[in-house]
């Protein structure tokens, strides 16, 4: 649980289904947040390099990679 931030003995034995249910839930959105931004820049790099974009089929930064 190293990762988490929480630590083995807490988790495995005092925190509640629904406790360990959230914190797993944060740190998903935390992670999809985090490939967000590298998608962003992604495309902007893309962008800015002169890729042709347009013929790739890539109008919108979610055309790279779906979630």
């Amino acid at each position: 649980m190293g990762e988490i931030g929480i630590p083995r003995h807490e988790f495995l034995h005092v925190l509640r289904w629904w406790e360990i249910r959230c914190i797993i839930r944060g740190y998903g959105r935390r992670h999809r947040h985090a490939w967000g931004i590298a998608r962003w820049q992604t495309f902007y790099l893309m962008a800015c390099s002169g890729a042709d974009l347009k013929n790739a089929g890539i109008n919108r930064p979610s055309d790279l990679i779906k979630f």
